[in-house]
């Protein structure tokens, strides 16, 4: 019996395998012994080709067991394709990757040397040592503030005239006065002579009406302010040894800051940061910054003050300006600063105009320098010849453009009868000075408008007069 295998080897078996498998001696393959069947169709053509006969059995499951050989082959061989193809991509991305993050690199090293404004911090001053008259460079300044100052010159509104005459020319034993910042309120301090009482009123320019009264008592209210939207009003208490703020809508008293252990505030600062969220006040050495929203009192630990300096609050800017030997500017928040031009002798007192671009420097000597602020350079000097016993003003302030002052003399008191008192009203651009006599009074200010002058006359009645002439207001009718 024959039996072909696939592999076309051509095997002679006995008839008695028929029907049992045998290997193929060429190449291994299991075959199954079957009888030959009889041809079904003629005899093929010998120039095609024969495929080999399919077989059944094993034979036939040994073929599906090799094919599956082939295939596996073929998949792996597309698995290599495809594991090569994705080494390819994979390579690719990082390649990519690496491209960008040198190219980050780059960008970043780039923004590292070239300052990006948005994100810079904001310039300080130049810090200050503890001293501020170790420090004698005199170079100018700039100024702008750098924190959040919401008023500015531009930013300030016009006030309304004073009303001339009022009901408050009747308004006796005043000490002191100020007016608010809108024109419209006017506070006031009266001493009753003979026993120690004390009262801090505000009051209503148009109608003459009280609108609220602050305090009342023996214990002492000095050096009252307005903060500069006119929501606060400050003075120091008891003393000085207090610092007290009122809300003026209300009247309520909104906080009270202690001075520092063993020591109290000097008559030398009190004033508001333009925003009117803090006030400040100086003790012996130090400048400290008074919160007004949590009541906190921070030192301004850079710099340290002595009883000679002299200070004053931009009514406009960030700064306090303080003179020594020269004039500096501080930082409301830190104390840094610096000198920003020199002073002419040794300060007694200085005064900001309403809109903060002139300052007024008073000397020992007894002239007054009148300082641009936007420059920082002198604008002028007003000198007073030394006639009737002149030493220097006693006080002075500017009115809101900066174009008038006015100032209290210190004369010879045998110039003057018991009963009375000079007051000089100055034109800074023309050096023009006119002498106004008035009877004793204990402060005489402008209004906000710079039109009138008032007057605490002291014992007697407040006046209110024209600012450009010294001259009772039109219809003013003083007692």
């Amino acid at each position: 019996m024959r039996v072909t295998c696939s592999c076309d080897k051509t095997l002679n078996v006995n008839d008695g395998l028929q029907g049992k498998r045998v290997k193929c001696p060429a190449c291994g393959e299991v075959l199954l012994v079957t009888a030959a069947k009889p041809a079904a169709s003629p005899a093929p053509d010998s120039s095609v080709r024969r495929e080999p006969p399919r077989l059944r059995g094993a034979a036939a499951e040994g073929e599906k067991a090799e094919r599956p050989r082939k295939q596996t082959k073929k998949k792996s061989e597309d698995s290599s394709d495809r594991g090569n193809m994705k080494v390819l991509v994979l390579g690719g991305v990082g390649v990519l990757v690496v491209v960008l993050l040198a190219a980050g690199a780059v960008f970043y090293l780039n923004r590292k040397t070239e300052p990006d404004q948005a994100s810079a911090p904001p310039v300080k001053l130049q810090t200050k040592p503890k001293n501020p008259e170790t420090d004698q460079t005199n170079k100018p300044l700039d100024t702008k503030p750098q924190s959040k100052a919401k008023p500015t010159a531009k930013q300030l509104k016009e006030v309304p005239r004073v009303p001339s005459p009022t009901e408050l020319a009747k308004l006796a034993y005043v000490q002191e006065l100020v007016f608010a910042p809108d024109g419209k309120l006017l506070a006031t301090i009266q001493f009753f002579s003979g026993r120690a009482h004390y009262a801090l009123q505000i009051w209503d320019l148009a109608s003459g009406k009280e609108l609220l009264k602050l305090h009342e008592g023996n214990d002492s209210v000095e050096q009252i302010f307005f903060s500069p939207d006119g929501q606060f009003l400050a003075c120091f208490f008891f003393h000085h040894s207090k610092v007290k703020v009122w809300e003026v809508s209300s009247g309520k008293l909104t906080q009270t800051f202690k001075a520092p252990p063993n020591t109290v505030f000097g008559d030398r600062l009190l004033g508001f940061s333009p925003d009117s969220k803090a006030a400040f006040a100086a003790a012996d050495k130090n400048v400290y910054r008074l919160n007004i929203e949590d009541g906190q009192a921070q030192m301004l630990e850079r710099i340290q003050v002595n009883s000679d300096h002299r200070m004053a609050a931009m009514p406009t800017a960030p700064f306090i300006a303080l003179a020594g030997k020269s004039l500096f500017l501080l930082d409301e928040m830190n104390g840094l600063g610096k000198s920003v031009c020199p002073l002419s002798g040794a300060t007694t007192q200085m005064a900001f105009s309403g809109d903060g671009k002139t300052l007024a420097v008073c000397y020992v000597e007894g002239h007054i320098d009148i300082i641009d602020t936007e420059s920082w350079t002198l604008k002028t000097t007003q000198r007073r010849e030394k006639s009737e016993g002149f030493t220097d003003y006693l006080r002075f302030s500017l009115n809101r453009d900066g174009k008038y002052l006015v100032g209290v003399p210190d004369l010879d008191p045998k110039a003057f009868g018991d009963d009375e008192r000079r007051a000089e009203l100055w034109d800074v651009a023309s050096g023009d000075m006119r002498k106004l006599t008035l009877g004793l009074f204990s402060q005489i200010v402008f209004s906000p408008d710079g039109n009138t002058l008032a007057v605490a006359q002291s014992n007697s009645y407040l006046r209110f007069l024209d600012a450009k002439t010294g001259k009772p207001g039109e219809g003013s009718k003083n007692p």
